[in-house]
Formats: C-alpha cells, structure tokens, sequence
C-alpha cells in the first residue's frame, strides 16, 4: 500500500508549480483555490517529503507577498508540514514568522502559526525549546486571549494547553482502567515528566504574567 502512494503521481502537480510560480513573480495573479485544494486532497505522508523542497519555499514567499485571502495557500502549506518535526519546521518559519503571522488579522495566518507550535507537544525537549522564544509565546498567549475568531480562539486553547500538558514536571496519569478518549490522548503525549520550563516562563515571567 505504501509503495502504491509513493508511486501514484499528484494528478495536478505541474500545474499548481506554475501556479505558485506566477504568484511569486505576480503576487496579484489570482489564486485558483480548486487546484491547491484537488493537490492538497492527495496529499499524504507518504508522497509529501520529497515535495517539501519544491513547494514549501515558493508557498512560504507566497504568504508574505500575497495580497489576496491566503487560506488556500494557508491549508496547503499546513497539510505539506504535518509531518514534519517541531525543530526541522523552525528551519523554515523562524521566530519572527511566527509572530507576525500570530499578530496577523487573517485568521488563516493565526491557524497556519498554531498548527506549527502544536507541534512543541510532541515532546519535552520540543517544549522546552519553545520556552527559549519568549515573544512567540508571549503572542501565543494573545493570541488566545483577544482572538475574535471563534476557530482560533480554540485551537490557542487546544495548542496551549498540550503544550503545558507536556512540559509538566509531575509524573505522568497513569492509565486509565476504562477506556477514554482524553485518558488515551494524555497517555500517548506524556511518556515521562516535562522539564517545566514553558510553566517557568509563562507564570514567571513578568512582561508574560502581566498580559
């Protein structure tokens, strides 16, 4: 099954790289949201590594340049780094990216930066590593708070919340008897105690706890 995935081309794939050629060499060109969405709909982990390299530079100049709604480009963008590691999608959104996209008034903007720090959940030392960008989290912590957008204001909620799970310096929950969906959830993130550091920095930091 796998190698049947990795096989089958991207039907569409050559278009949308021209597409996102002329958007970055005419940012007013219109976008075509039924072509990103019929390539984004194929998309899987299997066939996304080797088009990372092709299509995540051209995406990211996209969402900086665009001066149309960028959700297509957004969901897109949020599909190809499913699979990619907290450290490794730092390579290609840095600090400032994630701030200027979480003060963004696009709430597709705010989405795209929240997908990326849920990733700081999957472990403790990728929370930890979080903690050293105390503006992200300081704008992550906005975020949820002024959200208008009901959408955002969950998902913050949701990242936040993960985030701290990991990081927390008490053993994990041990299993639960019965079977349960958040007793599961918490099990599978927390494999041993977090460093605690994000809990540091949110609840003891100054310009932090006073937001």
């Amino acid at each position: 099954m796998t190698t049947t995935d990795y096989t089958v081309p991207v039907s569409g794939l050559d278009e949308l790289k021209k597409h996102l050629d002329d958007l970055v060499s005419a940012p007013e060109t219109p976008l075509e949201p039924k072509l990103l969405d019929d390539v984004e709909l194929q998309l899987n982990e299997t066939n996304i590594p080797p088009l990372l390299p092709t299509l995540l530079p051209n995406l990211t100049t996209i969402l900086k340049t665009t001066p149309h709604d960028p959700s297509p480009i957004v969901s897109l963008t949020i599909k190809l780094l499913s699979p990619v590691p907290f450290t490794q999608t730092l390579q290609l959104a840095d600090e400032s990216s994630l701030i200027a996209a979480l003060r963004s008034p696009a709430p597709s903007a705010n989405l795209l930066a929240l997908a990326i720090l849920a990733k700081a959940a999957s472990s403790p030392s990728d929370a930890a590593l979080l903690s050293l960008m105390p503006r992200v989290l300081e704008e992550l912590i906005r975020r949820w708070l002024s959200a208008p957008q009901v959408e955002v204001g969950e998902k913050a909620t949701r990242v936040l919340g993960d985030i701290l799970e990991v990081d927390c310096e008490l053993p994990p929950p041990p299993a639960p008897s019965a079977p349960s969906t958040l007793g599961h959830e918490l099990a599978r993130r927390r494999h041993a105690p977090g460093q605690g550091r994000v809990w540091r920095r949110i609840f003891h930091d100054r310009d932090l706890f006073a937001l």
